[in-house]
Protein backbone atom coordinates (compact mmCIF):
# COMPACT_ATOMS: atom_id res chain seq x y z
CA UNK A 1 0.00 0.00 0.00
CA UNK A 2 1.44 3.24 -0.93
CA UNK A 3 1.66 5.77 1.74
CA UNK A 4 1.48 9.48 1.53
CA UNK A 5 4.20 12.00 2.37
CA UNK A 6 3.55 13.65 5.65
CA UNK A 7 3.84 16.96 4.24
CA UNK A 8 2.02 16.21 1.40
CA UNK A 9 -0.82 15.03 3.53
CA UNK A 10 -0.57 18.15 6.12
CA UNK A 11 -0.80 20.54 3.50
CA UNK A 12 -3.91 18.98 2.45
CA UNK A 13 -5.56 18.65 5.27
CA UNK A 14 -4.48 22.36 5.93
CA UNK A 15 -5.62 23.66 2.39
CA UNK A 16 -8.82 22.09 2.80
CA UNK A 17 -10.66 23.57 5.30
CA UNK A 18 -9.57 27.09 4.04
CA UNK A 19 -11.33 26.24 0.20
CA UNK A 20 -14.58 25.40 1.86
CA UNK A 21 -14.23 28.43 4.33
CA UNK A 22 -14.05 30.61 0.82
CA UNK A 23 -16.80 29.15 -0.73
CA UNK A 24 -18.91 29.67 2.11
CA UNK A 25 -17.93 33.60 2.75
CA UNK A 26 -20.16 36.08 1.28
CA UNK A 27 -19.40 39.54 -0.20
CA UNK A 28 -21.78 42.68 1.90
CA UNK A 29 -22.91 42.97 -2.02
CA UNK A 30 -24.62 39.30 -1.82
CA UNK A 31 -25.96 40.28 1.51
CA UNK A 32 -27.61 43.39 -0.18
CA UNK A 33 -28.78 41.66 -2.79
CA UNK A 34 -30.34 39.10 -1.11
CA UNK A 35 -31.83 41.74 1.46
CA UNK A 36 -32.85 44.05 -1.56
CA UNK A 37 -35.09 40.22 -2.89
CA UNK A 38 -36.29 39.81 0.42
CA UNK A 39 -37.88 43.54 0.70
CA UNK A 40 -38.89 43.30 -2.84
CA UNK A 41 -40.78 39.90 -2.47
CA UNK A 42 -42.41 41.50 0.88
CA UNK A 43 -43.39 44.38 -1.16
CA UNK A 44 -45.08 41.81 -4.44
CA UNK A 45 -46.57 40.05 -1.64
CA UNK A 46 -48.62 42.64 0.77
CA UNK A 47 -51.06 43.35 -1.49
CA UNK A 48 -52.34 40.04 -2.37
CA UNK A 49 -51.76 39.10 1.72
CA UNK A 50 -53.98 41.92 2.63
CA UNK A 51 -56.61 41.48 -0.30
CA UNK A 52 -57.26 37.72 1.11
CA UNK A 53 -57.64 39.18 4.75
CA UNK A 54 -59.57 42.09 4.20
CA UNK A 55 -61.71 39.29 2.24
CA UNK A 56 -61.91 37.45 5.28
CA UNK A 57 -62.78 39.73 7.99
CA UNK A 58 -66.68 41.37 9.06
CA UNK A 59 -67.60 44.40 7.04
CA UNK A 60 -68.12 46.69 10.25
CA UNK A 61 -64.51 45.25 11.19
CA UNK A 62 -62.97 46.62 8.35
CA UNK A 63 -64.95 50.15 8.33
CA UNK A 64 -63.76 50.66 12.11
CA UNK A 65 -59.78 49.78 10.92
CA UNK A 66 -58.97 49.10 7.75
CA UNK A 67 -55.59 48.69 8.24
CA UNK A 68 -55.94 46.44 11.52
CA UNK A 69 -55.47 43.22 12.34
CA UNK A 70 -58.70 40.87 12.13
CA UNK A 71 -60.41 40.11 15.13
CA UNK A 72 -62.47 37.51 13.70
CA UNK A 73 -62.75 35.54 9.83
CA UNK A 74 -65.53 35.21 8.19
CA UNK A 75 -66.87 33.37 5.10
CA UNK A 76 -69.97 35.57 4.49
CA UNK A 77 -68.10 37.94 1.80
CA UNK A 78 -67.12 35.60 -0.41
CA UNK A 79 -70.35 33.58 -0.27
CA UNK A 80 -72.31 36.66 -0.83
CA UNK A 81 -70.25 37.81 -3.82
CA UNK A 82 -70.20 34.61 -5.47
CA UNK A 83 -74.29 34.72 -5.61
CA UNK A 84 -74.76 38.29 -6.59
CA UNK A 85 -71.79 38.04 -9.33
CA UNK A 86 -73.58 35.17 -10.58
CA UNK A 87 -70.09 33.35 -10.92
CA UNK A 88 -70.99 30.12 -12.72
CA UNK A 89 -73.03 32.20 -15.60
CA UNK A 90 -69.70 34.45 -15.97
CA UNK A 91 -67.17 31.31 -16.12
CA UNK A 92 -69.83 29.66 -18.97
CA UNK A 93 -70.21 33.02 -20.89
CA UNK A 94 -66.23 33.07 -20.96
CA UNK A 95 -65.73 29.53 -21.91
CA UNK A 96 -68.13 29.59 -24.65
CA UNK A 97 -66.61 32.69 -26.22
CA UNK A 98 -63.14 31.17 -25.81
CA UNK A 99 -63.83 28.25 -27.52
CA UNK A 100 -65.48 29.46 -31.00
CA UNK A 101 -62.94 32.81 -30.92
CA UNK A 102 -60.56 29.65 -30.96
CA UNK A 103 -62.17 27.54 -32.98
CA UNK A 104 -62.93 30.37 -35.56
CA UNK A 105 -59.25 32.13 -35.27
CA UNK A 106 -57.70 29.02 -36.21
CA UNK A 107 -59.55 27.90 -38.84
CA UNK A 108 -59.97 31.05 -40.79
CA UNK A 109 -56.35 31.96 -40.07
CA UNK A 110 -55.35 28.75 -41.33
CA UNK A 111 -57.15 29.00 -44.66
CA UNK A 112 -56.49 32.70 -45.20
CA UNK A 113 -52.14 31.69 -44.65
CA UNK A 114 -51.85 28.31 -46.49
CA UNK A 115 -52.31 30.39 -49.81
CA UNK A 116 -50.37 33.29 -48.82
CA UNK A 117 -47.44 30.92 -47.64
CA UNK A 118 -47.69 29.11 -51.25
CA UNK A 119 -48.33 31.93 -54.10
CA UNK A 120 -45.46 34.12 -54.59
CA UNK A 121 -46.66 37.03 -56.04
CA UNK A 122 -46.80 40.61 -55.48
CA UNK A 123 -50.37 40.79 -54.52
CA UNK A 124 -50.61 38.09 -52.04
CA UNK A 125 -47.10 39.77 -50.48
CA UNK A 126 -49.67 42.91 -50.20
CA UNK A 127 -52.28 40.84 -48.49
CA UNK A 128 -50.17 39.65 -45.89
CA UNK A 129 -48.89 42.84 -45.11
CA UNK A 130 -52.30 44.08 -44.36
CA UNK A 131 -53.28 41.74 -42.36
CA UNK A 132 -50.14 42.51 -40.72
CA UNK A 133 -50.23 45.70 -40.44
CA UNK A 134 -54.06 44.79 -38.83
CA UNK A 135 -52.00 43.64 -35.43
CA UNK A 136 -50.50 47.13 -34.90
CA UNK A 137 -54.36 48.48 -34.59
CA UNK A 138 -54.33 49.48 -30.65
CA UNK A 139 -57.60 48.35 -29.26
CA UNK A 140 -59.44 51.27 -28.18
CA UNK A 141 -59.60 52.90 -31.65
CA UNK A 142 -61.53 50.07 -32.81
CA UNK A 143 -64.04 50.21 -29.78
CA UNK A 144 -66.46 53.02 -31.27
CA UNK A 145 -66.80 51.50 -34.77
CA UNK A 146 -67.46 47.73 -33.67
CA UNK A 147 -69.99 48.80 -30.97
CA UNK A 148 -71.81 51.09 -34.29
CA UNK A 149 -70.72 48.17 -37.03
CA UNK A 150 -72.43 45.32 -34.47
CA UNK A 151 -75.13 47.56 -33.17
CA UNK A 152 -76.41 47.75 -37.07
CA UNK A 153 -75.95 44.44 -37.38
CA UNK A 154 -78.13 43.94 -34.50
CA UNK A 155 -74.94 41.31 -33.13
CA UNK A 156 -75.50 43.87 -29.36
CA UNK A 157 -75.28 41.36 -26.18
CA UNK A 158 -74.64 38.18 -28.12
CA UNK A 159 -72.27 35.59 -28.39
CA UNK A 160 -71.66 35.66 -32.09
CA UNK A 161 -71.10 39.52 -31.50
CA UNK A 162 -68.23 38.76 -29.39
CA UNK A 163 -66.87 35.89 -30.78
CA UNK A 164 -66.68 37.91 -34.56
CA UNK A 165 -65.13 40.26 -33.05
CA UNK A 166 -62.26 38.73 -30.97
CA UNK A 167 -61.81 36.77 -34.23
CA UNK A 168 -61.65 39.63 -36.22
CA UNK A 169 -59.16 40.87 -33.67
CA UNK A 170 -56.91 37.88 -33.28
CA UNK A 171 -57.03 36.81 -36.89
CA UNK A 172 -53.74 39.09 -38.42
CA UNK A 173 -51.96 37.40 -35.41
CA UNK A 174 -53.06 34.15 -36.64
CA UNK A 175 -52.22 34.55 -40.51
CA UNK A 176 -48.74 35.62 -39.14
CA UNK A 177 -48.49 32.49 -37.53
CA UNK A 178 -49.70 30.18 -39.53
CA UNK A 179 -48.07 32.03 -43.10
CA UNK A 180 -44.67 31.04 -41.32
CA UNK A 181 -45.37 28.16 -40.44
CA UNK A 182 -46.38 26.92 -44.05
CA UNK A 183 -43.41 28.39 -45.35
CA UNK A 184 -41.75 26.23 -43.53
CA UNK A 185 -43.03 22.61 -44.63
CA UNK A 186 -41.82 21.35 -47.82
CA UNK A 187 -43.74 21.27 -50.69
CA UNK A 188 -43.23 17.69 -51.41
CA UNK A 189 -45.54 16.59 -48.92
CA UNK A 190 -48.22 18.39 -50.62
CA UNK A 191 -46.76 16.64 -54.15
CA UNK A 192 -46.65 13.51 -52.78
CA UNK A 193 -49.93 13.65 -51.37
CA UNK A 194 -51.30 14.91 -54.98
CA UNK A 195 -49.44 11.48 -56.59
CA UNK A 196 -51.43 9.70 -54.00
CA UNK A 197 -54.64 11.04 -55.45
CA UNK A 198 -54.83 13.71 -52.79
CA UNK A 199 -56.96 17.17 -53.76
CA UNK A 200 -55.68 20.90 -52.36
CA UNK A 201 -58.39 20.58 -49.61
CA UNK A 202 -57.85 16.66 -48.37
CA UNK A 203 -54.00 18.22 -48.28
CA UNK A 204 -54.58 20.52 -46.45
CA UNK A 205 -57.03 19.48 -43.81
CA UNK A 206 -55.28 15.89 -43.42
CA UNK A 207 -51.36 16.47 -44.08
CA UNK A 208 -50.85 20.41 -43.04
CA UNK A 209 -53.72 21.80 -40.69
CA UNK A 210 -52.48 19.35 -37.93
CA UNK A 211 -48.98 19.65 -38.03
CA UNK A 212 -49.73 23.39 -38.38
CA UNK A 213 -52.25 23.14 -35.42
CA UNK A 214 -50.03 21.95 -32.91
CA UNK A 215 -47.30 23.92 -33.97
CA UNK A 216 -48.66 27.08 -33.48
CA UNK A 217 -50.74 26.60 -30.34
CA UNK A 218 -48.35 27.26 -28.00
CA UNK A 219 -46.97 30.41 -29.79
CA UNK A 220 -50.56 31.76 -30.11
CA UNK A 221 -51.34 30.99 -26.24
CA UNK A 222 -47.94 32.96 -25.05
CA UNK A 223 -49.04 36.08 -27.40
CA UNK A 224 -52.77 36.39 -25.83
CA UNK A 225 -50.63 36.95 -23.01
CA UNK A 226 -47.84 39.42 -24.75
CA UNK A 227 -50.09 40.72 -26.46
CA UNK A 228 -49.67 44.37 -25.52
CA UNK A 229 -46.58 44.18 -25.28
CA UNK A 230 -45.93 42.69 -28.42
CA UNK A 231 -48.00 45.40 -30.42
CA UNK A 232 -46.04 48.10 -28.48
CA UNK A 233 -43.12 46.80 -29.39
CA UNK A 234 -44.28 47.54 -33.36
CA UNK A 235 -45.43 50.61 -32.77
CA UNK A 236 -42.52 52.05 -30.78
CA UNK A 237 -40.68 53.91 -33.97
CA UNK A 238 -43.77 54.62 -35.74
CA UNK A 239 -44.02 58.08 -33.99
CA UNK A 240 -40.68 60.09 -32.81
CA UNK A 241 -41.33 62.79 -30.63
Amino acid sequence: MKNTPPNTAHATSRTAPRAGARRRRRGPISLIGDVVLAIAAALISAPFLYTVVTSLRPASDVVKDPFGWPTSLTFDNITNAFSKMNYAQGVLNSTIVLVGTMFLTIVAGSLAAYPLARITRSWSTWVYRIFIAGSTVPIFVLIAPLYLLMRDVGLLNSYAGIILTNTAINLPVAIFFYTSFFRQIPIELEEAAAIDGSGPIRTFFVVLFPAALLGVAPLLIVFAFLQRYVVSGLTMGAVKS
